[in-house]
């Protein structure tokens, strides 16, 4: 891809902060700012639970992520395995803690109130415990490192590795070769880890941890937005320095191809990659599902009246995700006819910015533009479209991230050609650059989608009464009590985003069958 023009810079950077006028306007709205120094103590202690969750779950994703990218990175035509590898990542986190409620703290089941101390098994004191939100958090948040180290991966595996394989073991060549090739992208997977880690919300609340985003919600909910935003600008500040790590990560395209002794010795020393890639799919997914599937089954009441409970707020959730999914796909459509061959670091920027910001402050500023835009922004029927944009908004960086990566694997020539031949920019955009990145539409669809499906943040400040998504409804069962009721909403949230994962992957593989 083409560095933009000047010209083109100033639209995109303008652009870009009309993305970030809500999160402007959420530091700007509000009272509860000036006392901030009063509660110091507080705050520190909150920034460093942040910081210990995140770099503990950043640790879990790296001791996953990598071997199960470098096992993927050994085969071909991974879309199948794809699904499998964005599984975790696609279970909401209260679904997720759900499971392992029933696992490790099935007395939590009848009350979330405080353990007494002597009187509560050491499992329980784990689990609701910072070290208990990071490996949750970190189960979730492996395939993010998994999916940056995958393409650098295959790259490795050329005619050098092939020769190093000849003279040393496949653990020296992985250590010594390998893995400093591909230390940028790891470590810009692990960065985005740490951050989405720390700003999290749901898993911190609903295991008792009082960090940053809690604090940062907390405040939100008495109406004091600009206190909440200025609580995360640490996490702010991790952001940029993210940004700016992915940006050094460098591009280059990805080799097709792999000899069949190449192949055949990725495999012959692949089993323990390949077990840690299917054991982190089984304890960021399958193992959570089957445990709520036995809260269920163990409550003594016929399933059918279990699932009923939810099953109203569950398709709410299920319209306001399609909607945050389609908004989201527009606006990377937008990005693709604008700017077809160049790049759009700007947007990425600021986009990156509303995903790894509390949800809490995002919010925040929606509820501002709503109190003070028109009168049809607070009308009851325009609600749901209101909150599938502030959904779409929040996770518009999987969209256009994902654009530009198809954008990049496109043959430059192929633009050159079509501007020769005299077609306009929009028209080169509409018949080489969408037909050609179609999949990674599917694939970003899919991945809003089911990111909106779990989204807590936003639904719990922007929702109206009346209007409850299915993870506000679990989110505020689970404060009361897990019953039958809560594990199975939780199974049909996690069915519902496995089903989305899936038919996306079958789409990517229709198209890219198509293309051949």
């Amino acid at each position: 891809m083409r560095a933009a023009t000047f010209t083109q810079r100033s639209i995109q950077a303008l652009a870009a902060l009309l993305l970030l006028a809500p999160l402007l306007a959420a530091f700007c709205g509000g009272t509860g700012a000036g006392d901030l120094s009063s509660r110091f103590s507080s705050l520190a202690a909150a920034c460093v639970r942040s910081l210990s969750v995140a770099l503990l779950s950043a640790a879990t994703a790296l001791l996953i992520g990598v071997p199960a990218a470098w096992a993927l990175s050994a085969r071909r035509g991974g879309t199948w395995r794809a699904a499998l590898l964005v599984l975790p990542l696609a279970l909401p986190a209260p679904v997720a803690i759900s499971g392992w409620v029933q696992l490790l703290a099935p007395d939590a089941a009848s009350s979330f109130a405080l353990p007494i101390a002597g009187f509560t098994s050491t499992f329980r004191t784990l689990l609701f415990s910072p070290i208990g939100a990071a490996l949750v958090l970190g189960f979730a948040l492996w395939p993010i490192v998994a999916l940056h180290a995958w393409p650098a991966f295959v790259r490795t595996r050329n005619e050098a590795f092939a020769a190093a394989c000849l003279s040393a073991s496949p653990a020296r060549v992985f250590f010594r070769v390998v893995l400093p090739d591909c230390r940028r992208h790891i470590a810009a997977g692990a960065a985005l880890v740490f951050v989405l880690s720390a700003s999290d919300f749901p898993a911190a609340s609903l295991l008792l941890v009082k960090t940053l985003a809690v604090e940062a919600h907390d405040q939100v909910a008495l109406g004091r937005n600009a206190a909440a935003a200025w609580i995360s600008f640490p996490l702010l500040v991790c952001a940029a320095l993210l940004a700016f790590l992915i940006a050094r990560t460098g591009t280059r395209d990805a080799s097709n191809g792999h000899s069949r002794a190449e192949i055949h010795r990725a495999a012959k020393c692949g089993w323990f990659s390949k077990t840690i890639f299917y054991a982190g799919v089984a304890l960021g997914f399958a193992l959570p599902m089957l445990l709520c599937l036995r809260g269920v089954l163990n409550s003594g009441r016929l399933p059918s009246l279990a699932f009923q409970a939810g099953a109203g707020a569950l398709m709410l959730s299920v319209r306001l995700a399609a909607a945050a999914a389609l908004i989201a796909g527009l606006l990377a459509l937008a990005r693709l006819l604008a700017w077809p061959a160049e790049r759009a670091s700007a947007l990425n920027l600021s986009a990156l910015v509303l995903l790894v910001i509390p949800g809490a402050v995002l919010a925040a500023g929606m509820l501002n533009f709503q109190i003070r835009g028109a009168d049809f922004l607070i009308a009851p029927n325009f609600a749901p479209t209101w909150l599938a944009l502030a959904f779409a908004l929040r996770f518009c960086y999987v969209p256009l991230r994902l654009i530009e990566e198809g954008l990049r694997g496109l043959d430059p020539d192929l633009l050159d050609s079509a501007a020769l031949l005299g077609q306009t920019r929009l028209a080169s955009a509409f018949s080489i650059a969408l037909p050609l990145t179609a999949g990674h539409f599917a694939a970003a669809a899919a991945l809003v989608f089911v990111l909106a499906l779990g989204e807590v943040p936003l639904a719990a400040v922007l929702a109206p009464p009346g209007l409850s998504p299915a993870t506000i409804w679990l989110f505020n069962q689970q404060h009361m009590g897990y019953d039958e009721g809560v594990f199975a909403l939780s199974l049909l949230l996690g069915i519902a985003a496995g089903t989305a994962i899936f038919i996306g992957s079958f789409v990517i593989r229709w198209v890219s069958q198509r293309k051949t």
